[in-house]
């Protein structure tokens, strides 16, 4: 059987210890409670886009990325 949170409790997991190198802020907070910043007020970039695709589907899904066009530019899609 697959258990789906604990796949993507490993993929958060990697993913704080991996903090730096995404561009996310990581704020521990009080109640055993983490406070994740993958981009508002951070720098992160499409590798964070990429991560956090992977945690919502617990790694059970390809995920890629692609330039695309919105309204006549160039965008990002995960």
């Amino acid at each position: 059987m697959i258990r789906i949170n604990e796949k993507a409790w490993e993929l958060v997991e990697r993913s704080i210890r991996d903090a730096d190198k995404l561009g996310w802020k990581i704020d521990h907070q009080p109640g055993d409670t983490w406070g994740i910043d993958a981009g508002v007020e951070t720098n992160a970039g499409v590798q964070s886009g990429l991560r956090l695709a992977k945690i919502s589907t617990a790694g059970l899904a390809r995920v890629h990325y692609h330039l695309g066009d919105l309204f006549g530019n160039p965008w990002p899609y995960v």
